[in-house]
């Protein structure tokens, strides 16, 4: 229940943040309940019953200023959801939340980790000819030649998906044509 509650609270007051433009007294009032940073971090990166944390909730909103304060602030975009694996690059990559992945990029957030079917990234945005996300990923420092738990590079994908302008994209970003 009170996991539950938690995340009725992170939403709710991050939605109400969200439609009054009062983001800078949610994050105030944040530091005022939690003494520590150690306490700040755990209270942000709470998993709610649905395996969403709080800046997940924001990314999958389109809320690009909540996520970039939720970055400032110590939340960890990398915590994948349990069903899918998807973090927070994932889902801004397959829905085309440009804005919200570059914000993810410059803090830096994990862009090797793959969904619950092996998938990364890259192979979403090749799966979804997401072109400027695929650009901004390979800009970011994804790795181009990686292997997924699937078994598969990007490129593989890219060839797969019977997409030549992903594939024109991933080899100018590097990626070895021989790589099985």
């Amino acid at each position: 229940l009170a996991e539950v509650l938690m995340q009725t609270f992170h939403a709710n007051m991050l939605g109400l943040a969200h439609e009054a433009g009062t983001l800078e007294l949610f994050f105030t009032k944040i530091a005022q309940l939690h003494k520590n940073e150690t306490e700040k971090r755990a209270f942000l990166n709470t998993i709610g019953p649905s395996g969403q944390t709080p800046i997940y909730w924001a990314t999958s909103m389109g809320y690009g200023v909540e996520v970039s304060c939720l970055l400032t602030n110590s939340a960890d975009p990398d915590i994948p959801v349990p069903d899918t694996g998807y973090t927070c690059v994932l889902l801004a990559t397959v829905e085309n939340k440009l804005d919200i992945l570059e914000r993810l990029l410059e803090h830096k957030a994990n862009l090797e980790v793959d969904d619950a079917e092996g998938s990364s990234a890259l192979c979403w945005a090749i799966r979804k000819e997401h072109w400027e996300a695929l650009g901004s990923l390979l800009r970011g420092g994804a790795e181009v030649n990686r292997v997924g738990k699937d078994g598969l590079t990007a490129l593989n994908w890219g060839a797969i998906s019977n997409s030549s302008r992903g594939c024109q994209l991933l080899i100018e970003g590097g990626a070895d044509v021989n790589k099985r």
